[in-house]
């Protein structure tokens, strides 16, 4: 079967395209970027007020806000490195996949000049940790 290629919007989930016989084709989209503040639940408080953010995830150590089309992820430098972070189905191109506890996996790089960037894989759906 011929693979066809095709461009946004028609772009909807890579599992339609699995559906279809069109597998092997793949999508990548910014899923967050990551900065490093010194207290969690102080930035929450000042990004979630300043930016109207909603909070999807908070603990000591990272916290996940959700800022109109994209997220935020606040961390603390010794436990996770500032990044940008894509969500792709095909991370394990870019390294061996590190597991999550929410079931996703990812594995981060670093590009030609210091900066980290985070490939990350889904949780399949329905996937209850």
């Amino acid at each position: 079967m011929e693979k066809y290629k095709f461009s946004p919007p028609y772009l909807i989930e890579n599992t339609i395209f699995d559906v279809l016989g069109f597998g092997g084709y793949n999508t990548m989209k910014l899923h967050h970027v990551a900065i490093s503040v010194p207290n969690i639940e102080e930035a929450v408080g000042w990004y979630s007020g300043s930016l109207e953010a909603s909070i999807e995830y908070q603990d000591e150590t990272w916290a996940l806000l959700n800022v109109e089309n994209t997220s935020i992820a606040l961390v603390l430098s010794s436990q996770h490195p500032p990044h940008v972070a894509f969500e792709t189905s095909n991370a394990a191109k870019y390294g061996e996949l590190t597991p999550h506890r929410d079931g996703s996996h990812s594995v981060y790089v670093q590009d030609p000049y210091g900066n980290t960037v985070e490939f990350l894989q889904s949780a399949p759906r329905g996937f209850r940790s």
